[in-house]
């Protein structure tokens, strides 16, 4: 019989986000796997995702509250966590964890793998330089995007790997073009992201004023720090009718198929790495409108599946949606290439493939 690699996956906390849903699709595709045996760690427990995870594997986390992680008896509980299970691989999904992960593996001498790299921030600021820092000292990467190997300067293709996210397809339901119902006459764009300095809303919100007059209406999935700086300046510019926030949803796949398009703007400089979000719009059938920046030309190619625009640039999205909203042929175009496009590319079973054979590669190199 051929023994299982056994890999922990750690990140700080399996709160709500991009990174923390791929980590359970990752637990959720190898849950039966012949050849890995996956267990997951979070510096602080109670998270969103934390009981989903539990469902399919073993969840350690070494502390109550954030923050606690800095302390000396977290990092001697995580040594006794790894020698004790006799980890094959060590795979770090954010920056504190990789901080003591590092530390660690210097000790019990396993296999690291930084995850790290899920973005393609471009700016130096104290956590993408301790980011840097890492990954420089790190044998074996994993990331989920070209663009965020190019941004921290990763050039070694011996080391360094990309394997996209993927999307369990049984968690969606296709929109059915051909139908709109009575109370939904207006063409419906929505954003998924949390409501924070890290996605451009001031643009989106700018872009539907400008072309207020047209039968649309903006839908806001998530919460966060700056929900009620962005619910006043709706209000300021009078776009109440044409504006909906509904917070933070667990099932927002449900809310997807009553939409007609999706839109992600970010920052120029934020940089994003594969945005989740995306591949939950095309899963459900709908296109794509997003800022041009870091990978998300990866997965939006424009004017094939989707709309790429100009980066905090009001004038850009505006006529994007403008042309979404009055050209229904277009629209039309646009869904029927999201669908079969994520099952070629980005389809929960290549991911895990893909992992699989990463791991086993890492553990026998």
């Amino acid at each position: 019989m051929v023994k299982k690699v056994r890999i922990l996956i750690t990140v700080d906390s399996l709160n709500s986000g991009g990174t923390e849903r791929q980590i359970l699709e990752l637990v959720k595709g190898f849950h039966k796997s012949a050849n890995c045996e996956i267990s997951v760690l979070t510096l602080t427990r109670n998270g969103f995702y934390d009981n989903a995870v539990r469902s399919y594997t073993t969840l350690y986390s070494l502390t109550q509250r954030a923050g606690d992680w800095k302390r000396v008896s977290s990092f001697q509980a995580l040594y006794r966590l790894i020698k004790e299970n006799r980890f094959d691989i060590v795979h770090t999904m954010s920056l504190e964890d990789s901080s003591m992960v590092y530390l660690v593996s210097k000790v019990l001498k396993f296999r690291w793998v930084n995850g790290t790299i899920r973005d393609a921030d471009g700016r130096r600021n104290r956590r993408q330089v301790q980011k840097s820092f890492l990954l420089k000292r790190s044998k074996f990467i994993v990331a989920n995007s070209f663009a965020g190997l190019k941004v921290y300067n990763i050039h070694d293709s011996r080391s360094a790997k990309v394997i996209y996210n993927g999307v369990d397809p049984g968690r969606f339901t296709i929109k059915n073009h051909d139908t709109r119902t009575e109370n939904h006459k207006e063409i419906r764009f929505c954003s998924v992201a949390n409501l924070s300095a890290y996605k451009d809303y001031y643009t989106l919100i700018a872009a539907i004023r400008e072309v207020k007059e047209l039968p649309i209406s903006l839908h806001i999935f998530g919460d966060g720090p700056l929900r009620g700086q962005f619910e006043t300046i709706v209000k300021e510019k009078d776009l109440g009718t044409k504006v909906v926030f509904y917070g933070k949803v667990n099932n927002v796949e449900a809310y997807l198929p009553t939409m007609d398009c999706g839109v992600l703007m970010s920052f120029r400089k934020s940089g994003e790495g594969l945005p989740n979000a995306i591949l939950e719009f095309m899963s459900s059938g709908i296109p794509v409108v997003a800022s041009n920046v870091g990978g998300v030309a990866e997965v939006v190619k424009n004017e094939v599946n989707g709309l790429l625009v100009e980066p905090e640039n009001v004038r850009s999205l505006s006529a994007a949606i403008k042309r979404i909203a009055l050209d229904e042929k277009f629209r039309l175009f646009l869904a029927s290439n999201t669908v079969p496009y994520v099952k070629k590319k980005f389809a929960l079973g290549r991911m895990i493939e893909d992992y699989t054979n990463y791991y086993l590669e890492v553990a026998n190199g």
